[in-house]
């Protein structure tokens, strides 16, 4: 089956350092087939016959061994990845300025488990017409008007007390067609 999982804050800002190379190494060396990295930030497309847990539960283990330190690790099924894409619920970000065309204004937190709407209500305080979240599943849609470097709603998502991850648009999309490009080379 193809995965993608997703390491929580690796390589930033000097901390919890490691090389992808050695990162696909380590993770084909402990049963994972086809392994590819995309960028430094810790995005994983792979294979393996084991349930996500499972391979989530592998992955942080070998990181942890071969590395140093713990990493939280998000997987998901290629067709999750699909469903992340597809339930999107904001229209493509926009630019509101020219200089910049990146459409970095929407991200996605990707939960290991569901949050409750006690932790979700949470959220709700940091939200305002430049920044607001929808849920879907294990996934949190974050439109960001201005980023996530100046948000105040994205840094509440680790508030919730359970391992997440974000991405912004650009990543998700890029993950998903390497994930697809995977599966023919394998079919």
């Amino acid at each position: 089956m193809q995965y993608i999982a997703l390491l929580r804050a690796v390589n930033v800002g000097g901390k919890n350092t490691i090389k992808m190379a050695e990162l696909r190494d380590a993770l084909t060396a402990n049963g994972l087939a086809r392994v590819q990295t995309y960028i430094q930030s810790g995005n994983i497309v792979f294979d393996s016959d084991e349930h996500p847990e499972v391979v989530g539960s592998q992955i942080e283990n070998v990181i942890e061994t071969r590395f140093g330190f713990p990493v939280d690790v998000i997987v998901r099924t290629l067709a999750e990845f699909d469903d992340i894409v597809l339930n999107q619920p904001y229209p493509k970000p926009e630019t509101t300025d020219p200089a910049d065309s990146r459409p970095a204004k929407l991200y996605v937190a990707l939960l290991r488990e569901p949050a409750g709407e006690d932790a979700l209500s949470s959220l709700d305080r940091y939200t305002s017409d430049q920044e607001h979240y929808r849920v879907i599943g294990r996934e949190i849609y974050l439109c960001l008007q201005h980023g996530a470097g100046q948000s105040k709603l994205a840094p509440r998502i680790q508030t919730l007390g359970i391992p997440a991850t974000a991405r912004n648009w650009t990543t998700i999309e890029k993950l998903r067609a390497i994930g697809h490009q995977a599966a023919q080379k394998n079919d």
